[in-house]
């Protein structure tokens, strides 16, 4: 993929990568990477079907294991018309799929899963004199709610307030730990995922929940064998601890419940699935970032220019079942012995 050339273009330079006949061993899995393609044009094809649209959205996969390892990457919907990579090179507004991040780094400091919050009507005066009065994305309000069942249903009043309660600076700590290099805004809405990220680094900042805690930076590279036969190994970099197991733990048994009965139905059905869905506003972006045991897969839908996908394209609508086809597949491919 243009993924790798690029990453083997940074270390030998595209002159030197072309002429000194390189054999390079990839984490890929042809099998996944074409089950990742069809998923996502399909889903593409059902966005535009139901709105009569007359071209479909791009679309972006990424499936990582706990190690790091990148099983799969789709950029986009037709590289030889749009080699452009959504995965990587694209940040979009996560929107509620950047909220287990903040509610991690409130367990991690020692708030428990059933504390409860109210949630009510909240005025928030900027720093200009003007107010931003954030709303659920039913129009209504639960009263005390569990952070439990604020995330399962994804409640934007009671994640703004745990971001108040906890402060930013930890929830940018502790996502700069888990991969995501992109600026976020120290600001409340930061809570509802106003900030821009890649699908790679928001899929990478998954797996620490699947992984017990730990970090592995994603790679895709091996090792690279040149025309001498010399094997030149492909340098790693080691995991690191971003959060605790128990909070691991505690986020991935709320995010099993956005699969079982959240915003997250419509990929229900793979087994040990856990996960969470993100809309942008006016429906700009829809996400959908879940994992089993040994897969993290993310997944991304929306239109270049910042249009909107159509009146209801969440990302439990539009890309949770482009995410569960997909996971089907690397069912099927375990079966068989990959990956």
């Amino acid at each position: 993929t243009e993924y790798i050339r690029e990453q083997l273009s940074g270390r030998y330079g595209s002159e030197e990568l072309f002429r000194q006949g390189l054999v390079v061993s990839t984490t890929l899995d042809s099998r996944l990477q074409k089950a990742a393609i069809r998923a996502l044009r399909d889903g593409a094809r059902q966005v535009r079907k139901r709105h009569r649209a007359g071209k479909p959205p791009q679309g972006a996969l990424v499936a990582l294991d706990t190690t790091g390892r990148i099983l799969a990457m789709v950029g986009g919907l037709d590289y030889g018309t749009s080699p452009y990579n959504r995965a990587v090179v694209a940040r979009r507004q996560p929107g509620s799929v950047f909220k287990p991040l903040i509610y991690a780094a409130a367990f991690e400091r020692g708030i428990h899963p059933d504390a409860v919050i109210n949630d009510k009507p909240l005025v928030i005066r900027n720093r200009d004199g003007s107010t931003w009065r954030p709303k659920n994305y039913d129009n209504r309000y639960h009263g005390p709610t569990s952070l439990r069942e604020a995330l399962v249903h994804s409640r934007n009043i009671v994640t703004i307030r745990l971001l108040q309660k906890i402060g930013i600076r930890p929830v940018l700590a502790l996502a700069h730990r888990a991969g995501i290099t992109a600026p976020l805004r120290p600001e409340l809405p930061l809570a509802l995922g106003a900030s821009p990220v890649s699908l790679l680094e928001m899929t990478g900042a998954y797996t620490v929940f699947a992984a017990d805690g730990l970090y592995h930076a994603p790679f895709a590279i091996t090792r690279v064998r040149d025309r001498q036969g010399r094997v030149h190994p492909w340098s790693r970099s080691a995991a690191r601890r971003v959060i605790s197991p128990a909070t691991a733990r505690q986020v991935s048994a709320i995010l099993a419940e956005v699969i079982r009965r959240g915003t997250g139905r419509r990929a229900a059905g793979i087994p040990g699935a856990a996960g969470k869905t993100g809309t942008s506003d006016d429906n700009r972006d829809a996400w959908f970032i879940g994992y089993t045991p040994s897969v993290t897969a993310g997944v991304w839908l929306g239109y270049d220019r910042g249009r909107s996908l159509g009146r209801g394209e969440t990302g439990g609508r539009a890309a949770a079942p482009v995410w569960k086809e997909f996971m089907q597949a690397t069912l099927f491919s375990a079966h068989r012995g990959t990956p």
